[in-house]
């Protein structure tokens, strides 16, 4: 799939995409630094249908979201966290305050509690990247 269609089939964000491919999560078709062709830069779709498989199978769902809940990039914002960074625990399993609200797809489904994130980050679990452990408060 061309990359530019990779947001509109997980309901992302640019930004999104890019750290998806950054932890592995999202595959090139061609995984090399200096992709010239526009085949060469387009995503695996059987990598995109794996990480709808997780949200939609791992998170339970919600016909309302519970009080504090908010969707990811709200979640950076007031969690002062990367994105890359959340992703990286939303898939690692380090975050448990996780839900899917009925009726969406994708990452527009998935709320997360901020709080959660804020006291994830201030001991980091074991096993990920130096990013959450250098994150700036």
């Amino acid at each position: 799939m061309p990359t530019i269609q990779v947001p509109y089939v997980l309901t992302c964000s640019r930004p999104v995409v890019s750290a998806l491919i950054e932890l592995g999560l999202l595959s090139r078709i061609h995984d090399h630094r200096n992709l010239q062709s526009k085949v060469g830069k387009a995503v695996d779709g059987r990598s995109i249908n794996k990480v709808l498989d997780v949200l939609r199978d791992r998170f339970d769902e919600v016909e309302e979201l519970p009080a504090g809940m908010e969707p990811l990039a709200r979640c950076a914002e007031k969690s002062r966290a990367k994105l890359k960074v959340i992703l990286e625990l939303l898939f690692k399993g380090h975050l448990s305050n996780v839900v899917r609200l009925d009726g969406q797809v994708g990452f527009a489904a998935i709320h997360l509690d901020p709080e959660e994130i804020k006291s994830v980050l201030e001991s980091p679990p074991v096993g990920v990247s130096e990013d959450a452990y250098f994150l700036i408060h």
